[in-house]
């Protein structure tokens, strides 16, 4: 049971998972998922990990959306948090998709979980969102 954690731990759950990742140059894990005929982008998930606590897990698709389609997008955003999913998505000021969820790491907990939980999870659940909601974009 851990109640804290690193980089480097989250890192090794994702090889135990057989989940092919780097690090990029702000030492954050990055998953790239290849775009397909589901999704035509490429989906890039980052995991972050700050004060040995905060386990957050976003994800980025291949494109921007168009000034004029950026109300459609957010209506689309704005139904999907209605649902009270495990994700959270947002538009950034430069019209990137991002999807997140946080995780705070402050009780002892299994590695299972977070492998199962937070590592697994996440990246499925965000190549669904990005498919469901903006493959036509």
């Amino acid at each position: 049971m851990i109640n804290s954690i690193n980089i480097s731990m989250i890192r090794q759950l994702c090889d135990k998972a057989g989940i092919a990742n780097s690090i990029d140059d702000d030492g954050d894990i990055r998953i790239l998922l290849s775009a397909d005929s589901d999704f035509g982008h490429n989906v890039a998930v980052y995991i972050n990990v700050s004060k040995d606590k905060w386990l957050r897990i976003f994800a980025l698709a291949g494109f921007e959306v168009p000034q004029e389609r950026l109300a459609e997008a957010m209506i689309r955003m704005n139904d999907y948090n209605r649902k009270g999913d495990l994700l959270k998505a947002y538009l950034t000021e430069k019209g990137r998709v991002i999807v997140e969820r946080y995780e705070l790491i402050d009780e002892y907990v299994s590695e299972e979980f977070i492998l199962e939980n937070c590592i697994k999870l996440f990246p499925d659940k965000a190549w669904k969102f990005f498919k469901e909601n903006f493959a036509d974009f």
